[in-house]
């Protein structure tokens, strides 16, 4: 089988990787929540919830517990975590949806895992089913108040209450414990000869002391026991951290004091961008209102030239039908005109006949006078020739009365829509 340790994942923060983060006090932290739970497991079946590559899963196995079944979400980590303890079962699985028969756990732990979930209340209900009537829930959460922000697989954290308050919800006995890191100095003889030698601080028989007090409600994390029946008597655990880590720890400060600094810088960066941007909005904002002005004027002056094209517009029809008129009264006109010279032709005619008549009158008239009595003359003739010529009088007058009345006419209605432009001209209404 080949080493976990070989194909260990990548430590990107989502779950804890012995083998890049291990031997520091964050390993501490991760063991003592399990240790926590270990005396509670001899004998039991327990489900190991969010198990990661299951190195909890051998902790619970050491310590007793029958049967230990881990599940956690990625495939890459239970194929690590059964390469890793093959004594376990591991599957594959989703905390709020957890493919297990009702009441099939005595135990369920579920550390650093409710965070990771989009519904922590329905990852209760899920932890809450498979666990048997008399069995013990062990639930930890990171205190937001208190636990650094910034972690991107951590959808929701809880406060201790909410944490307390959402489990009491779903069992009938909760009781709420806080971890909290603090440092230790250990005393002990010099009786292991050797200093290659290792001392373990569990074998040794110590007497604790504390400097100070922990002040509650800086705890950075805090873990729930729940049961529906009475909770076994629960012990608090502390885990001693080797000195060598407080090296890692000072490091680990500098490191911090370093990424503080650089912070800094980037957020005086940041406000000095923020104010140059802000500057570029307000001059942006003093164009934009300028430009809003150029285009309400705009505007109006392309209403203005609307208005103008649609009198024009109204002019040019006006024209059109002026032509159209002007072209009718032409014809018409023309129609006219050939009546008069017909009349011309008729006046000059009958001008001619009566200047005849005249001619012959004035010859006939002294030999009348002269020899012929009146009863004489010749009465129908001269009556006819006397009727005629005063017919073409009457006619001749006539027509040019007639003619002198439309032509009048038609002047008038011809220059009746030149008057009206002007009329429009005068009155402002076309420029």
């Amino acid at each position: 089988m080949q080493d976990p340790k070989a194909m260990a994942l990548e430590a990107t923060g989502e779950r804890f990787i012995p083998e890049a983060m291990g031997g520091d006090l964050i390993e501490a932290e991760h063991q003592l929540r399990y240790r926590f739970a270990l005396p509670y497991v001899r004998g039991k079946a327990v489900l190991d919830a969010g198990c990661g590559v299951g190195w909890g899963s051998q902790l619970l196995l050491d310590a007793g517990a029958l049967k230990v079944t881990g599940l956690d979400i990625s495939e890459e980590a239970i194929t690590n975590a059964v390469a890793r303890v093959p004594d376990a079962s591991f599957e594959v699985g989703d905390l709020m949806d957890l493919p297990f028969e009702d009441g099939q756990f005595d135990v369920v732990v579920c550390f650093e895992a409710l965070e990771h979930t989009s519904d922590t209340g329905k990852t209760l209900d899920e932890l809450a089913r498979v666990l048997r009537a008399d069995g013990v829930l062990f639930v930890s959460s990171p205190n937001p108040r208190v636990y650094p922000a910034g972690n991107p697989f951590h959808l929701h954290e809880m406060v201790p209450e909410e944490l307390e308050a959402d489990v009491a919800a779903r069992f009938a006995h909760v009781e709420l414990f806080r971890q909290h890191l603090h440092l230790s100095s250990l005393l002990f003889p010099d009786t292991a000869g050797d200093a290659a030698d290792q001392v373990d601080p569990q074998q040794l028989n110590c007497e604790t002391y504390s400097i100070g007090a922990i002040t509650p409600g800086h705890d950075p994390y805090s873990v729930a026991v729940a049961s529906n029946a009475t909770l076994p008597e629960l012990r608090s655990q502390q885990t001693v951290a080797p000195s060598g880590q407080l090296d890692n720890l000072g490091a680990l400060a500098a490191a911090l004091t370093e990424e503080r600094e650089s912070i800094h810088a980037d957020h005086r960066r940041i406000l000095e961008e923020r104010v140059r941007l802000l500057e570029q909005l307000s001059a942006a904002d003093t164009s934009m209102r300028d430009l809003m002005s150029e285009n309400a004027a705009l505007v109006a002056q392309a209403e203005k030239f609307s208005k103008q094209v649609a009198g024009l517009s109204a002019v040019e029809d006006e024209r059109n039908h002026l032509a159209a008129t002007l072209i009718s009264e032409k014809q018409e006109l023309g129609k006219v005109a050939q009546r008069l010279s017909e009349c011309v032709n008729d006046r000059d005619h009958f001008a001619a006949a009566l200047v005849s008549c005249e001619q012959a009158l004035a010859k006939v008239t002294p030999l009348l006078t002269e020899s012929t009595p009146a009863s004489t003359l010749p009465d129908p003739a001269f009556a006819e020739l006397r009727d005629r010529l005063n017919s073409a009088i009457e006619r001749n007058a006539h027509l040019e009365a007639e003619l002198d009345a439309h032509v009048r006419t038609i002047s008038w209605r011809i220059t009746k829509p030149l008057r009206r432009v002007r009329v429009m001209g005068r009155h402002g209404r076309i420029s």
